[in-house]
């Protein structure tokens, strides 16, 4: 029995050709936008803003994390708002990427091979809702990356022939020296496994190394924006150097040894010299804590004294005189018998001259009533002169009473920061208290006093 024919062998050859060019053609048409992805097929599209395309060309991969997840689908050249030139890059991505996508990821153009291969690298993000469909990544979010060939323009034509020059001379030196340079490896593993202990210190928090890097890195970028001041560091370096290759510094470090030893010796001498300035500093010690309040008392008192020095140029000759005199009297027999009762008489003062002394150089009391005595007569007006001070009238206290007046205040010793009395000036600080008072006030008056000196009692009395 005759088989049934296959529906190729009754097709005509007209239909056969027919449908042998439409698959050439659906293959082409495939062939041609493979890099496209297949047509028909959805896709996930946003674009991104870079400073730089650097020669990306359409069709060039797009990889997250080394995967690839798309390609760029076309490159349009734009201008900020400044006029300054930027790329956007249209992408076409896998579905898969839909709702993966965040405003804070970013991009980077980076190489793929030495050849000039370009691929776009893309970081999600994680922060902030999804992109969403044609969404924009601003071209805050891109990120640059220093080419090879950038850093190799930035040599002049001379380093970068002497640079070629080197990497010749590195590929003939290491040519079918492989073994020889596994070895060499292998020999460093000690100095590798030792220099992990360096790295460890250097990367402690105590050794800040960071901050000396950015230290590092602004001196290197002072130097680099003022090149002549690194030129005159060179040039005073290279003088220093210079200065140094002479035969007497030679000399001079060929003379330190001894030069020390007898600087040992010396220090040796000097050690009892130093306990005992030890032992003075100690002393002195508790007394240093009072400089700081007296500094501005004895510069005070320094002032005051100068205009008095140069007064006291007219002392000598009076002294002379006066010791003359007293000479005169010393030698003379009758006053013998006085002047030895008088030094009898002196000791027994010294106690009641240290009571007396703080009421003039603590409180000047007896400078203001001297001053106060020598203005009475000398204030006035036509119809006589006055006195300086006012009359307190009580009438309670100018009778007879059996008890003391109940609003009587009467101090007849008052402190003057004499020896054994509170370090205070209470005659005229007193405070007018109600009642009956009668002997020292209470509390510490303190030790503000009115202040005379020679122009002030003259402008007082003129």
């Amino acid at each position: 029995m005759r088989q049934p024919r296959s529906p190729l062998e009754v097709m005509s050859p007209t239909m056969a050709g027919a449908l042998t060019v439409l698959v050439a053609a659906v293959t082409v048409f495939l062939s041609y936008n493979a890099g496209n992805s297949l047509p028909f097929v959805p896709t996930y599209d946003i674009a991104v803003q870079v400073p730089d395309a650097q020669e990306l060309v359409d069709n060039n991969e797009v990889l997250v994390a080394g995967r690839r997840v798309g390609v760029i689908s076309s490159i349009e050249p734009r201008l900020d708002s400044q006029g300054h030139p930027y790329a956007q890059l249209n992408l076409h991505l896998d579905l898969s990427m839909r709702g993966k996508i965040h405003p804070d990821a970013t991009t980077l153009v980076r190489a793929r091979s030495l050849l000039g291969a370009k691929y776009l690298d893309l970081t999600l993000g994680t922060r902030g809702p999804p992109l969403s469909e044609n969404a924009v990544l601003p071209l805050s979010q891109s990120r640059q990356e220093v080419e090879v060939d950038d850093l190799v323009d930035e040599f002049d034509a001379t380093t970068r022939r002497h640079l070629q020059e080197v990497l010749n001379g590195l590929g003939t030196g290491f040519a079918s020296r492989g073994l020889d340079f596994n070895a060499s490896l292998e020999s460093l593993r000690p100095l590798v496994k030792d220099s992990r202990t360096i790295f460890d210190v250097l990367t402690a928090r105590s050794t800040e190394l960071p901050r000396f890097l950015r230290s590092f890195a602004d001196v290197s970028t002072e130097l680099g924006a003022r090149p002549e001041y690194l030129a005159g560091i060179v040039r005073s370096g290279a003088a220093t150097l210079e200065a140094l290759d002479q035969a007497q510094l030679g000399r001079s470090v060929k003379m330190s040894p001894s030069t020390l030893s007898t600087g040992t010796d010396a220090l040796a001498t000097l050690r009892p010299v130093l306990a005992q300035a030890r032992t003075i500093t100690a002393r002195i010690a508790p007394a240093s804590r009072l400089l700081p309040a007296t500094a501005s008392e004895l510069a005070a008192a320094a002032r005051a004294g100068a205009p008095e020095l140069e007064r006291a140029r007219l002392l000598p000759p009076l002294l002379d005189s006066a010791f003359g005199q007293l000479q005169g009297v010393a030698v003379d027999e009758p006053s013998v018998p006085a002047l030895n009762s008088l030094a009898g008489v002196l000791p027994g003062l010294r106690s009641a001259v240290e009571y007396v002394a703080p009421y003039q150089t603590v409180c000047n009391y007896f400078a203001i009533a001297a001053r106060n005595t020598a203005s009475a007569p000398s204030e006035g007006n036509a119809s006589g002169n006055w006195l300086r001070f006012a009359a307190i009238l009580q009438p309670t206290e100018e009778f007879p009473r059996a008890t003391p007046a109940p609003e009587l205040h009467f101090d007849p010793y008052a402190n003057g920061a004499a020896p054994g009395q509170p370090h205070e000036c209470e005659a005229g600080n007193q405070p007018y208290l109600p009642g009956l008072h009668i002997g020292t006030v209470p509390g510490n008056q303190g030790t503000k006093t009115e202040q005379t000196t020679p122009e002030s009692v003259a402008a007082v009395t003129k």
